[in-house]
């Protein structure tokens, strides 16, 4: 549901509904677009217009979607998938298009974006972190950071030199580790 206020009260505007549970909803830095996602299978993208929302795209993916939010400038936005995937997508002519698959080999618990827009951090099942980095309008795998379980979350600092991971190792001796990296682009 969307809430905004109006004579002093939070008052609902909509409600967006999807066949499924919904896990993540997130608002863009201008707040003229938002992003959910659901164990559907979807993240539906809306605009507001008139003050009204309307759904503008509807994502698919092949199993739940986990996570998604918007690049800082809200020119990109990002899914997270247990279908293996996480999906950046771009505004163009006032059109979400999709630019990259980023893939991994179990499904995809997060994804976060550096706070110039230009990184991204991928979080897997697959005991793996992915960066990807934005070269010439292409989004490129940079590295890959191994773990020894699987990872929940990834995000970036504020000054987007540093990422952390948090990641989960279960058997005789289980381990909960959250691990800062520092990010050295010698591109930069």
């Amino acid at each position: 549901k969307i809430y905004g206020v109006s004579d002093g009260q939070w008052q609902e505007k909509t409600t967006i509904e999807h066949l499924g549970w919904v896990n993540n909803a997130c608002f863009s830095p201008d707040g003229k677009h938002l992003v959910t996602v659901c164990w559907d299978d979807t993240a539906k993208i809306y605009g507001v217009s008139d003050k009204e929302w309307q759904e503008k795209s509807a994502i698919p993916h092949f199993e739940w979607v986990n996570n998604a939010c918007f690049s800082p400038d809200g020119k990109h936005f990002v899914t997270a998938s247990d279908d293996k995937t996480a999906k950046i997508y771009g505004v163009s002519d006032g059109q979400w298009q999709e630019k990259v698959t980023i893939k991994h080999s179990e499904g995809v618990t997060n994804a976060c974006f550096s706070p110039d827009g230009k990184h991204l951090v991928t979080a897997s099942d697959d005991k793996t972190a992915k960066i990807c980095g934005l070269n010439a309008g292409q989004w490129q795998e940079k590295a890959t950071i191994k773990h020894d379980g699987v990872v929940h979350s990834a995000c970036f600092s504020a000054d987007g030199k540093y990422i952390m991971t948090a990641s989960t190792t279960l058997g005789i001796n289980p381990k909960f580790v959250a691990n800062v990296y520092m990010l050295i682009d010698n591109e930069e």
